[in-house]
């Protein structure tokens, strides 16, 4: 679900229905949410040019599927 709003700005029918069999909707929709409020975050952190500091984890970069 993450990596296709990273990559889509949406989430498929099929992985809508997967999280919509394992959670109920009010825990799919927040992890949807979550995961839409990280990626923003992280767009208007660049957009400021902040950098990590030295020694800081970096995430490993996202497959194209």
């Amino acid at each position: 679900m993450a990596d296709e709003l990273y990559h889509d700005a949406n989430v498929s029918d099929a992985t809508w229905k997967a999280l919509t069999e394992s959670y109920d909707l009010g825990l799919a929709m927040s992890a949807v949410l979550s995961s839409a409020d990280y990626r923003a975050i992280s767009m208007s952190l660049n957009t400021y040019g902040v950098q990590l500091e030295e020694g800081d984890e970096r995430f490993p970069a996202v497959p194209r599927p």
